[in-house]
């Protein structure tokens, strides 16, 4: 089994650990937050008589820590109403139902409220356009969510497996609509920022079977099987994975899983 550094991997040390636990146990009476908190340290501990393997706890590891983000990420705008814009990312802007989204995104501000859209172009595109940057959050989902305000895209915070899931899911984007060359000039983008091998294989690997690259799209899956990527739980309802399901190597894959 592969050995990690947990210090390095998690930014604490086990004595860190020990401190802020000890000072939850001795301070937990009378406090129901932090009531609630010590039944969540329970569970965790439960969890480790109950029959699970790696990828329940990557499952329930990665929900855990992406409910922590939104909370953070959503706590300063607690005070702000959110609308969610779902829509035809192939909507084009001289079509009146873009004008119509971005007018209505432009009004929904003006009433207090903020954006929440799924990233995309069209009618997801015009929303955040009427909004404006500083209203509008986008939440990327393709098993593994990335959530955040527009004003934070130039962030130099993010880390390779964030770009990764931004940036194939904007490439299937431009592809669904058409947009090669900009397709192209992203996906090399990406690929500048890390050796193949460091970018996550699943990702990749409905990058790749959109752009054609079969192959290539199922040794990604097969190295993400072996990683035990969390993201594999997807595999048979992704619509991102759509192009390999005919191939014979699919059905194999699955039955592997």
């Amino acid at each position: 089994m592969k050995e990690f550094d947990s210090a390095a991997r998690l930014g604490l040390t086990n004595e860190d650990i020990l401190k802020q636990v000890t000072h939850l146990l001795d301070h937990a009476n009378g406090d129901l937050r932090k009531t609630l908190r010590k039944e969540m340290l329970v569970t965790l501990l439960r969890m480790g008589d109950a029959a699970l393997d790696t990828l329940d706890l990557k499952i329930l590891n990665r929900t855990l820590r992406e409910l922590r983000y939104a909370f953070k990420t959503f706590y300063s705008y607690r005070d702000r109403q959110k609308v969610s814009f779902f829509g035809s990312a192939r909507t084009s802007p001289d079509d009146p139902n873009y004008d119509l989204a971005r007018a209505f995104g432009r009004r929904l501000v003006k009433h207090g409220f903020m954006v929440i859209t799924g990233g995309g172009d069209g009618i997801m595109g015009a929303a955040q356009e009427g909004a404006g940057r500083a209203n509008s959050f986008l939440l990327i989902q393709p098993g593994a969510s990335i959530l955040f305000n527009q004003q934070d895209l130039s962030s130099s915070v993010w880390t390779l497996q964030d770009i990764t899931v931004i940036f194939t899911w904007l490439i299937r984007a431009h592809l669904a609509a058409g947009n090669t060359a900009t397709a192209t000039r992203l996906a090399n983008d990406l690929e500048k920022r890390g050796h193949r091998e460091s970018l996550p294989s699943y990702y990749m690997a409905a990058l790749d079977a959109h752009r054609g690259n079969i192959d290539r799209a199922f040794a990604e899956l097969d190295r993400a099987l072996a990683e035990r990527t969390g993201a594999m739980v997807w595999l048979t309802v992704d619509p991102g994975l759509d192009p390999l399901r005919k191939d014979a190597r699919f059905a194999k894959l699955v039955a592997r899983r």
